[in-house]
């Protein structure tokens, strides 16, 4: 039977174990207790998972089936081959898709993304169609609205909570930011200003093996000449212990000596925790000070490394901040992470360089997320019964591809949910046959039926493991968007 909208997430209690990875072979040093953990992925710039999911093409769907042929002629452009040729529609889906049943519905995977294959058929990822957050084709706008959860943000709200940074606020836990820079989605809410927010619940580790300021301890072994960086280090640490007893809670410098405490004191507990008191299978200890495990220093570099490294680097961060889960200070319920490049207007599939090769790093077997999990089963395994990871984009993109080899801003779009929590699954209908009169027409949406804020309340839910504390963690917005999909009680995911 397929499952319901309603049944996205299993019930809030305990969840069994249905690893597909083997049992660890070596766990030393790290935690064995989580607690229920949310990581969020920005694909920012509007992924198109029409381009990752496709019906049949004609020829292998039934012949009646108006859908796939209306798809395969509207996309033609994007896949470059000839418009309303079914031979070279076929051929290109059997080059580069798998078919797959799930739901009680035949598709086309990328080949290329076949951890999320293997993912689906092991029922650990829920797709769900048919989101809309937003009316906006705004990137910014719409990043807003996905990161606060809100569609009554506007363009400006840019300094506004987020619906992440209030989740870990609210349950009185951090936020782990593995991104260059915390987005609006990790802000807390300020204690007097509704229009402000507040950040002291988040830990930012775009590195996490240098989260610690750069020490060196012969800087004081010795008061011949230092340079001045090291001398600098010396009197800002004098400074700072110095002077910290003597400012007060209500001096505007407070927040600087708290910084500063923390990030010390943080940070030379992870460091001693990465470099010392945990040991990863098979890591070099002459390779890098951090025992990283040679699994993510092959996505880091040489010629296995990701099409986008920077997403590795925020994988090996988060598989860190798992291994620093029991220090003090460091006990957090949201990660987030972003992975950019995904406004795919021309040459969408250009030479290996496009969205086929990102969504490898994403989905591939051996690449991005299929390394982060292996290792969590491997090194921490208690962790995936508690762990959901929530994939998807401001918007998706338009029905039929432009005159540039692309596809342009749509409203629309899926929502990738992955882990054990997850009952996996279609949720929607992936290819509505309402759409078939809009392939033909250029800046048509895909359809939105379901409301990302109803989808992110039962993530609250899951994650906060209280119904009482979903309303003060993301509170019913009063647009008429939102106000338009709650009514529906048949797209309602409570």
């Amino acid at each position: 039977m397929s499952p319901t909208r309603r049944q996205f997430l299993k019930g809030l209690g305990g969840f069994l174990s249905l690893s597909a990875f083997p049992p660890s072979l070596h766990a030393a040093g790290f935690p064995d207790l989580f607690n229920r953990t949310l990581m969020h992925i920005m694909l920012e710039g509007g992924p198109d998972f029409r381009h990752l999911m496709v019906p049949l093409p004609p020829g292998l769907a039934a012949s009646n089936d108006t859908y796939s042929q209306s798809f395969w002629r509207s996309r033609a452009s994007v896949f470059r081959i000839t418009e309303g040729n079914q031979t070279e529609a076929l051929n290109y889906f059997q080059v580069n898709y798998d078919a797959l049943e799930i739901s009680g519905v035949v598709f086309g995977i990328l080949k290329r993304a076949g951890w999320l294959k293997s993912m689906l058929e092991n029922g650990h990822a829920a797709i769900i169609f048919n989101v809309i957050g937003t009316d906006s084709r705004d990137h910014h706008h719409a990043q807003i609205v996905w990161e606060s959860g809100d569609p009554s943000y506007s363009p400006h709200d840019v300094s506004r909570p987020g619906w992440g940074g209030v989740l870990s606020q609210v349950m009185n836990r951090k936020l782990v930011s593995v991104r260059g820079a915390p987005s609006l989605f990790a802000n807390g809410r300020h204690p007097s200003k509704p229009l402000d927010h507040d950040n002291a619940h988040v830990i930012s580790a775009p590195d996490m093996e240098n989260l610690a300021f750069y020490f060196d301890p012969s800087w004081f072994e010795s008061e011949h000449y230092l340079e001045p960086s090291k001398g600098l280090y010396r009197a800002l640490q004098h400074y700072y212990s110095v002077t910290n007893p003597k400012v007060g809670i209500q001096s505007p410098y407070r927040r600087f000596f708290d910084t500063e405490s923390t990030k010390r004191l943080l940070g030379d507990s992870v460091v001693r925790r990465l470099s010392q008191e945990i040991t990863p299978l098979g890591f070099d200890p002459d390779s890098q000070d951090a025992r990283r495990p040679p699994e993510f220093t092959r996505l880091l570099s040489g010629e296995e490394r990701l099409h986008r490294t920077d997403f590795a680097r925020q994988l090996l961060n988060a598989w860190y901040a798992f291994a620093c889960k029991d220090l003090p200070g460091f006990d957090f319920n949201v990660i987030e992470a972003n992975y950019g490049g995904w406004d795919s207007h021309k040459l969408q599939i250009d030479d290996g360089r496009g969205i086929d090769a990102q969504f490898e790093d994403l989905f591939g077997q051996n690449r991005g997320l299929h390394t982060l999990y292996s290792l969590l089963q491997r090194d921490m395994p208690s962790s995936l019964d508690r762990l959901i990871i929530m994939i998807g984009g401001e918007f998706g993109r338009q029905l039929r591809s432009n005159g540039d080899n692309g596809t342009d801003h749509g409203r629309g779009n899926a929502m990738i949910l992955l882990g054990h929590p997850v009952n996996g699954g279609f949720y929607g209908i992936p290819f509505p046959s309402e759409e078939v009169a809009l392939m033909d027409q250029y800046n048509q949406d895909i359809l939105g039926r379901t409301g990302l804020h109803q989808i992110l309340r039962c993530l609250v839910r899951w994650a906060s493991g209280e119904d009482s504390l979903t309303s003060q963690i993301l509170p019913t917005p009063e647009h008429e968007l939102a106000q338009r999909l709650e009514n529906n009680a048949v797209l309602g995911f409570l």
